[in-house]
Order: C-alpha cells, then sequence, then structure tokens
C-alpha cells in the first residue's frame, strides 16, 4: 500500500488542517483489488502508522527549528502506539457517513448565533470537521467540496467505523470531544482513504 502523496485533495487537506480542522486524512493506493473486511483493518494500521511518522515529522522539525525546542529530545513529544488486536470495526451506512448536520448554523456560522451541536450527534464525519474543540471557520460547504475530490462517486464506497481503543491517538478525543476513525474504500478508483480525529481543548 502507497500513500498517494500527489492526490489534489492534499492540497485542501492541508489547508484546512492550518486553519484549525483537526481531522487526519491519509489516502493510499490499494495494492490489490481486495476490499475485505481484513484489507480495510490492514489500512487502517498502515494509516495511523503514517499518522504517527507525521507526528514524529512535526518533532523533529521543532527540534531543529524552534529555539523554544532546542534542548529537547522526541520523547519530549507525544509518540503515537497502538496495539493491533484491540482493532475492531463494523460497516457504517454511506447516508450516515455524508449525515448534514440539522442547524442551519453550520451553512455559515453567523457571530450572531451560538454553536449547537454536542458529540453524540448523527453525523459525526461532519461534526469533527466542523465542531473542532477550538471554532474554525469551516462551514458545510467546505466540507462538502473535499468530499466531493476525495469521493467521487458515493455509490462506489464501502465504509468501516473502527473502534477508538487500540492506540494513544484517540486518548484526548475520548475525554469529551470525540474519537473517530473510518475506513474509505473507492470501488472505482481501488483508493482507500482513511479519516480519523481525536482532540480535546
Amino acid at each position: 500500500m502507497i500513500e498517494l502523496l500527489d492526490h489534489p485533495a492534499y492540497k485542501i487537506i492541508n489547508k484546512y488542517k492550518n486553519n484549525g480542522v483537526v481531522v487526519d486524512y491519509v489516502i493510499i493506493q490499494n495494492d490489490s483489488t481486495e476490499h475485505t473486511y481484513e484489507e480495510h483493518k490492514k489500512t487502517a494500521i498502515n494509516a495511523m502508522k503514517i499518522i504517527a511518522k507525521r507526528w514524529d515529522d512535526y518533532a523533529f522539525d521543532k527540534i531543529g527549528n524552534d529555539p523554544n525546542c532546542k534542548n529537547w529530545k522526541r520523547e519530549d513529544f507525544f509518540s503515537i502506539t497502538w496495539d493491533e488486536s484491540s482493532l475492531s470495526a463494523s460497516v457504517y451506512p454511506i447516508e450516515q457517513f455524508f449525515a448534514l448536520p440539522e442547524d442551519s448554523y453550520y451553512i455559515d456560522k453567523p457571530e450572531t448565533k451560538t454553536r449547537a451541536w454536542s458529540t453524540d450527534q448523527f453525523a459525526q464525519y461532519a461534526y469533527s470537521f466542523l465542531e473542532p474543540p477550538y471554532s474554525n471557520k469551516y462551514v458545510i460547504k467546505d466540507w462538502e467540496a473535499l468530499n466531493n475530490i476525495l469521493f467521487s462517486s458515493k455509490e462506489d464506497l464501502e465504509i468501516y467505523k473502527w473502534s477508538t481503543n487500540w492506540s494513544n491517538y484517540f486518548n484526548d478525543g475520548l475525554e469529551w470531544w470525540g474519537a473517530y476513525y473510518w475506513t474509505v474504500y473507492d470501488l472505482k478508483y481501488n483508493i482507500f482513504v482513511v479519516i480519523g480525529a481525536s482532540a480535546t481543548d
């Protein structure tokens, strides 16, 4: 499995991440035509390894370039660990994955209206994108714009939602905000998109 680093969605993802979106995306070319549960599981693990590598790169960049961290070592930063034996999943409905928030606040996020969601909302993917612990400026049309690039044909998708007890990646979100992990397989293009989110204030 190879991460598709040149996928056009990453340009938008990186912009969103730099402006308050806490969702992690990993886009992976499937190395076979299989899309069984085991293939989804292998992809979930590989994506977590990629996210862990991103944390490593961040730490080493801070050590090398941030004067406040010049005496720090890698172990002074958070490291992602995981236990594959605790990993489990179930099929996740496509209509729920792309469910929109009911509250009109997320159409334009007007300053005159307060934030309206809680973590038990039906639309968990939209929630994780639009409502991080510290608010961002993005609205439904931004979320949909990214999804249109990631998922060209929604009827060709197969989605699993994974447990959140197999990695310390999820610890922050499990405090209160929420922790999420999906593998989304595109049957048309033989690509997996892995989506994770876990954050706290």
